[in-house]
């Protein structure tokens, strides 16, 4: 092989490993934005949920014993707590049942950054196949 051609490929390689670097660096890039933005939205609405979910733990306390308290006029308090308390145990089931649902429902993967790279992929097979 003349040198030439010993230099045109050389070009070749460090031109490919350019491009190779390139698109990789693009498709990070485009997965930390769509997670920032993500996590950012998460990271908003984290206080309000916290306070409310500390407003909403006082009420049931105090509306509990509330409850408590006039069912054990009727039949005591030992039935009352008992009732309140199996009460409460099915409704946190019901509820939690609905979270659980909600959650595995929920698709975290990024979206955006799997379709780019699918679209890569079917790229790369037919300039692949072109060859």
């Amino acid at each position: 092989m003349t040198d030439y051609r010993i230099e045109d490929i050389k070009i070749q390689i460090k031109e490919l490993r350019d491009d190779l670097k390139e698109f990789i660096t693009t498709r990070v890039h485009i997965l930390i934005r769509e997670m920032n933005q993500k996590v950012s939205a998460i990271k908003v609405a984290l206080p309000f949920a916290l306070v409310a979910a500390v407003c909403f733990v006082m009420s049931v306390l105090v509306l509990t014993g509330a409850l408590v308290y006039v069912i054990a006029l009727g039949i005591g308090v030992g039935y009352a707590l008992l009732a309140v308390g199996v009460f409460y145990f099915l409704v946190a089931v019901i509820f939690g049942a609905m979270a659980y649902r909600g959650i595995t429902a929920q698709n975290i993967a990024p979206e955006k950054t799997i379709h780019v790279l699918k679209e890569d992929q079917t790229w790369l097979q037919k300039e692949a196949k072109s060859a």
